[in-house]
């Protein structure tokens, strides 16, 4: 009792301590502000759009916005592979256009700009696990591994759906909750703030309203009890082009458990994946 109790005294103090602030900042203000300063170190955050919303984009910027203030960041891609995501992160960090990048029609000035942003990017604290087969047991013990070797304080895993289906092989009887338990475990264990994108149902896009709610998220009846946090991200115009606000982002915290709930807007550039304040 003496050692957990002594514990939870250097926590409790550690956690006022005035030096520096235990949390996470995401880069956008109003996120921040919502979240009373960003992630905690041992939250599960579950953040959820449709397919080809935008979702990894935006975390990619989140992550970078992250490593920019020298905090080590993991990216545990089960969706692409690491070269994807570099090209991906290319874009955000040098301007030029994604299109650009990807049919490799790079020359004169987009050839200097994204060779001096892979240089900026090599420096960041930025690591990465690509894996499309990974279990949940795989990425866990990964992320022990990394912890033990660098101060790792974010991870970003893309994507739930791929960690079930991969993770299911082993144990059929596994639930989206499940996995999400075990990573709250682990991220309790490592001290780290653990992020997973998810999907949405496809009735949002059949609903007048797109505005997508918790019970949207494309996932068991547990998985908001398994969550510190749930942010839920759409754009108007994925369902109309020609709307009013087609580079508006909605970015909302839907439940926080240790705070309040909002939404902020972001906008969105869609030819160098960037997102930026308003």
């Amino acid at each position: 009792m003496k050692e957990i109790a002594c514990k939870t005294t250097k926590d409790l103090f550690r956690q006022r301590s005035k030096e520096e602030s235990p949390k996470i900042l995401t880069g956008f203000k109003r996120i921040d502000e919502i979240t009373s300063g960003g992630f905690e170190a041992g939250e599960l955050i579950l953040m959820a759009g449709r397919t080809q919303m935008g979702t990894t984009s935006l975390a990619l910027n989140m992550a970078l916005n992250v490593v920019g203030l020298e905090k080590v960041t993991v990216y545990v891609g089960l969706n692409e592979f690491a070269e994807r995501i570099a090209m991906r992160l290319e874009a955000i960090e040098s301007g030029v256009d994604i299109h650009l990048i990807e049919d490799n029609m790079l020359q004169g000035e987009t050839y200097n700009n994204v060779n001096k942003a892979r240089e900026r990017l090599m420096l960041k604290p930025l690591l990465f696990i690509d894996n499309p087969y990974m279990k949940v047991t795989d990425t866990i013990e990964g992320l022990k591994i990394l912890k033990q070797m660098e101060n790792i304080e974010f991870v970003i895993i893309d994507k739930l759906h791929s960690l079930v289906h991969n993770s299911r092989k082993e144990d059929k009887s596994l639930r989206a909750s499940d996995i999400l338990y075990e990573l709250k475990i682990a991220a309790m264990e490592l001290n780290v703030a653990v992020m997973v994108l998810c999907g949405l149902k496809r009735i949002v896009e059949n609903r007048r309203s797109h505005i997508p709610c918790i019970s949207d998220l494309a996932t068991d009846d547990y998985t908001e009890e398994a969550a510190d946090k749930i942010i839920l991200f759409h754009r108007d115009a994925y369902y109309d082009p020609f709307c009013k606000n087609d580079k508006i982002a909605y970015v909302t915290i839907a439940k926080n458990k240790n705070g309040k709930t909002g939404t902020a807007e972001l906008y969105w550039d869609d030819q160098y994946l960037r997102f930026s304040d308003i």
